[in-house]
């Protein structure tokens, strides 16, 4: 007999579903005992229906999970010490017949779930993928919502400072080392709000920064650095 032909035939595949006659279940048992090559056969495609039952599982309660994988151990268990022992018995079993075209109906029905379920997976998965680039750009945009309305809040507040009818304008003319620099305050004493334009005034080197000065009872008060790199 050719064992790799017999193999590849698909009944031992059938005999696993229960799909065999009576008389194909004793052929395929005998061969097993016959041959180690078809006995493990069997047990590989036992364990790889049983790894796509667990794959796909829908996590049922711990203790009917037990029960089921303890009767399917002792199963096995039980099997092979028929199929190897030395005294040849055959245990009388129920079994129950399936015409040819319901096995090949239950192959295709199981191909098709494996088909819709690896489709369903993958469109879930998609989903999710697609459901965070869209909870980044959210997050993004309410980012950049918060800087803009900061920025606005900032410019209404020197415009106030700028229509306030106390608000002085004062031009401040460069010194002997830039002596075209103009720089116009804005000079609020009752809010002492201090507003700088300074769009006369050249850039300074890299590295570099203004230094702001106020006179205070005629003495130079330090006001602070001008950062006119970080100016838009």
């Amino acid at each position: 007999m050719n064992i790799e032909e017999y193999i590849s035939s698909g009944i031992l595949e059938s005999y696993v579903l229960g799909a065999t006659s009576p008389q194909e279940t004793d052929e395929v048992e005998d061969f097993a005992r016959q041959y180690p090559e078809i006995n493990a056969e069997i047990e590989a495609i036992r364990n790889g229906l049983e790894d796509f039952a667990l794959t796909f599982e829908e996590n049922p309660p711990p203790n009917l999970r037990d029960k089921v994988l303890g009767q399917l151990a002792l199963f096995s268990a039980e099997e092979k010490t028929n199929l190897h022992s030395v005294v040849e018995t055959k245990a009388i079993t129920k079994t129950v017949f399936f015409r040819p075209w319901m096995s090949a109906a239950a192959v295709i029905l199981l191909a098709v779930s494996l088909a819709v379920n690896m489709f369903l997976f993958n469109n879930l998965k998609d989903t999710e993928q697609k459901l965070a680039a869209i909870e980044n750009q959210n997050q993004a945009m309410a980012v950049n919502l918060q800087t803009t309305q900061s920025e606005y809040q900032a410019l209404q507040m020197d415009v106030n400072v700028l229509q306030n009818p106390e608000t002085q304008a004062i031009m401040l003319k460069g010194m002997n080392k830039a002596a075209s620099a103009r720089v116009k305050v804005y000079w609020n004493k009752e809010q002492q709000t201090v507003l700088i334009g300074m769009n006369e005034l050249p850039m300074p080197p890299s590295g570099m920064q203004y230094q702001l000065w106020i006179i205070v009872d005629d003495k130079p008060v330090d006001a602070g650095m001008i950062d006119m790199h970080s100016q838009k």
